[in-house]
């Protein structure tokens, strides 16, 4: 077990629950009472780590096995399975230093140095369906989601704020601490705002009737489908 220090973040412990071939799960367990019951809890912010150096995080068969067998232990961990009051952050992460860290994704972005892009035109490729779906869905600006698949643009942090692909960005050594305090703000059972009659399976129909699209073509959809096929 490893504890950390997060600016501003409520007491908590923390437990790594998985840890294969540089990834890892940590569940960081929030409480406000001095117990270490992991059953009495204020919330669990779940941190899926990628450390694969070697392969530079790259995403491939054997990255994506791990992954889903980390998120079958989110399904079926004890102290997960019985609680709908969690949150999730995905982030490539210095194994030996929990401040060095990004986060990606729709989400955060580090200010210093990286970019964001749809490297398809670059490359010579075409998007898959799913993933072209997916775009759409989550890209509501159509100037932005033009510029960025047609000219395979490198968005800088602050140009992919302004444009509406990142939630935010921040130095790395604060990046991971802004990643956590998003995590706990949006818990279910937040106390600025929490979702009284929360329902996981109701939740989670409401993302997809509103990603339908999107949630179609990567559920259904092939890498072979051509373009103009129906899903």
């Amino acid at each position: 077990m490893r504890t950390e220090t997060m600016n501003q973040s409520p007491p908590h412990h923390s437990k790594t629950l998985f840890e294969k071939n540089g990834v890892s799960l940590m569940a960081t367990i929030l409480s406000s009472s001095s117990t270490s019951d992991d059953d009495d809890h204020d919330g669990i912010i779940l941190t899926l780590y990628l450390h694969r150096h070697t392969e530079k995080n790259v995403i491939n068969p054997t990255t994506i096995s791990l992954l889903v067998q980390a998120l079958h232990v989110i399904d079926t961990h004890p102290i997960l399975s019985h609680t709908n009051n969690k949150s999730l952050i995905i982030t490539g992460i210095d194994h030996d230093d929990l401040k060095i860290c990004k986060f990606f994704g729709n989400g955060f972005m580090r200010t210093e140095r990286g970019y964001i892009q749809w490297p398809e035109a670059r490359l010579g490729m075409r998007l898959t369906k799913g993933f072209a779906e997916l775009s759409k869905d989550k890209i509501s600006d159509y100037a932005v989601l033009r510029e960025g698949l047609l000219t395979a643009k490198r968005y800088t942090s602050r140009e992919a704020l302004a444009a509406g692909i990142i939630d935010g960005e921040y130095p790395l050594e604060e990046l991971y601490a802004a990643a956590f305090r998003f995590a706990v703000e949006g818990l279910p059972e937040a106390s600025d705002n929490p979702l009284e009659y929360f329902d996981p399976k109701a939740y989670t129909e409401m993302k997809m009737e509103i990603w339908c699209t999107s949630y179609r073509a990567l559920k259904f959809g092939k890498v072979s489908d051509l373009p103009h096929s129906r899903i």
